[in-house]
């Protein structure tokens, strides 16, 4: 369940950025969201006029196309919002996760290993070669800096420092190899 603080502006036109509220997001802490791929934008602006076409989640107001900014934005195939489920003083979204976890068994990826925890590290580790920094990885996804680089270190042929020592050393091997083999011919 995610709700969009700031997904439009008055005039109806669509935002790039978002903020997840506190109550909802991992460690109590807002989440603001960049969407910056045109494909996605596309769909959150096809998926918004579709809730506001089905009169979900709005408001008799022209602000966000009315559609109500702190009602959750994702329901469920019955047109209602997600349920949750309380853990202390965090919800989780219980519904969407098993509604995940189907999602990826219906496609074949479950006996494959994929679950949604490595779909999030995959967003760890693309955000990452991107060009995001981890502080930006961190505000908006919630982990740590030591989660970051664990994750990150996962992805070893990418970014462990190690892998990047022994792929040094292979290259400077390969071009000592080629600079004797020169030398040689010219000692003959």
């Amino acid at each position: 369940m995610t709700t969009i603080l700031t997904q439009g502006a008055p005039d109806g036109s669509f935002h790039e950025f978002a903020v997840l509220p506190d109550t909802i997001t991992r460690d109590g802490a807002e989440r603001p969201i960049v969407l910056a791929n045109d494909e996605l934008k596309r769909a959150f602006e096809k998926y918004i006029k579709w809730l506001v076409e089905l009169r979900i989640n709005t408001i008799p107001h022209k602000h966000y196309r009315s559609l109500n900014p702190n009602a959750p934005l994702f329901v469920d195939d019955n047109l209602k919002p997600f349920t949750v489920q309380n853990r202390g003083e965090s919800i989780s979204p219980h519904a969407m996760n098993r509604l995940l976890d189907q999602l990826i068994k219906n496609a074949g990826l479950w006996d494959a290993g994929v679950r949604r925890l490595s779909l999030v590290r995959t967003c760890v580790i693309e955000s990452y070669k991107a060009g995001m920094s981890t502080n930006d990885i961190m505000i908006t996804t919630g982990f740590s800096d030591d989660s970051i680089s664990k994750i990150l270190a996962m992805d070893y042929t990418a970014f462990s420092p190690i892998a990047e020592w022994f792929i040094k050393r292979k290259a400077t091997k390969q071009k000592r190899l080629e600079s004797f083999k020169l030398r040689r011919k010219w000692m003959i």
